[in-house]
């Protein structure tokens, strides 16, 4: 589990290294929603996506032996990019698994930042059993997309700079994936609503929001199973709403 001094402490381990992105204040959207509406650009990012932040803090802790090593890590695209631009600036050799269905241009921007891109199965968890694999075989560094501490806090940094972009921010509005962005903010005090892929409708082991299900201090609604350990926070009372299932296709 993690709390607000462990972000605090990714915060300070990247600091230089991944980019502090804009939270400017959207305009049209608010005039639409009739609220002050902010964007945090965390598309600016080298790679397009906030998963640079984790995957430079959880570099950040590899010892020595473990650098020497290498690392593997499964995905489909984003968690891929942001381990390979890790790793070529630190010089770790990166095995990525990514899926046979992976976007192309994902592929080709990961490989490009010069990991070695191994392609298996038709998804992500065909994808996630082979780098597990390899791990064992070659004595890899697992770097996993989100059920990981040092990933977790990294992602979260992004909710310390929403705070101090927009100090009396009420509400953030959150994807959920695998689940290693939202739980920090929620160490922010902060009231997280999650949209998700209608994808996750489809896990037999998904939380519908007529089934809530309560561990510790938080009640978590519309997540898949696989994601739940993630957004757990001990101390926190909290209860992140399901604003409502979007399409798959519009997350493209």
């Amino acid at each position: 589990m993690i709390d607000l001094q462990d972000v605090l402490a990714a915060r300070d381990r990247i600091r230089g290294i991944v980019a502090v992105t804009p939270c400017p204040l959207s305009e049209p959207f608010s005039e639409l929603c009739g609220a002050r509406i902010h964007f945090k650009l965390e598309n600016l990012h080298r790679t397009g996506s906030f998963k640079e932040r984790g995957a430079a803090n959880k570099f950040a802790l590899l010892t020595p032996d473990e650098r020497k090593r290498g690392v593997v890590a499964a995905s489909a695209g984003n968690h891929a990019q942001g381990v390979a631009i890790n790793a070529q600036r630190l010089g770790i050799q990166a095995t990525i698994v990514m899926p046979e269905t992976a976007p192309l241009s994902k592929v080709q921007a990961t490989r490009k930042l010069g990991a070695q891109i191994v392609l298996s199965g038709n998804n992500y968890d065909d994808a996630y059993a082979e780098a597990r694999r390899l791990q064992q075989e070659r004595g890899f560094v697992f770097i996993h997309a989100f059920d990981d501490d040092a990933i977790i806090a990294g992602q979260g940094t992004a909710a310390l700079e929403i705070l101090e972009q927009v100090p009396d921010v009420k509400s953030i509005i959150v994807p959920v994936g695998g689940g290693g962005l939202v739980p920090n903010l929620l160490t922010g005090n902060i009231d997280a609503t999650v949209l998700y892929s209608d994808e996750y409708a489809k896990d037999p082991t998904f939380i519908s929001k007529e089934d809530l299900v309560e561990q510790s201090d938080i009640v978590i609604v519309g997540v898949p199973h696989r994601a739940y350990r993630t957004l757990v926070v001990p101390g926190r009372v909290q209860l992140v709403d399901l604003w409502g299932v979007i399409p798959s296709r519009k997350l493209d």
